[in-house]
């Protein structure tokens, strides 16, 4: 669980909103990705890959907390 009051989000449909995210470990069973309203793109990558594309600072933070395997949740 993460809230940072500095990462405000503004959507095309004019939607503006700060994020308190959720954020969990999880495995593929099925399905398949598509964007949608609010996703340009979507892809699955490597995590040796992830310093590649553009990523918001504060969602950056997200992957490497959780690519660190922790035994107790970040909260902050």
């Amino acid at each position: 669980m993460a809230s940072n009051p500095a990462h405000v989000t503004a959507y095309a449909e004019g939607e503006v909103r700060e994020q308190f995210v959720f954020c969990f470990h999880a495995r593929i069973i099925g399905g398949r990705l598509r964007t949608s309203s609010r996703s340009k793109e979507v892809a699955f990558a490597d995590s040796d890959k992830l310093g590649e594309p553009n990523i918001h600072p504060s969602v950056r933070m997200r992957i490497d907390q959780g690519l660190a395997e922790r035994a107790a949740p970040y909260v902050g």
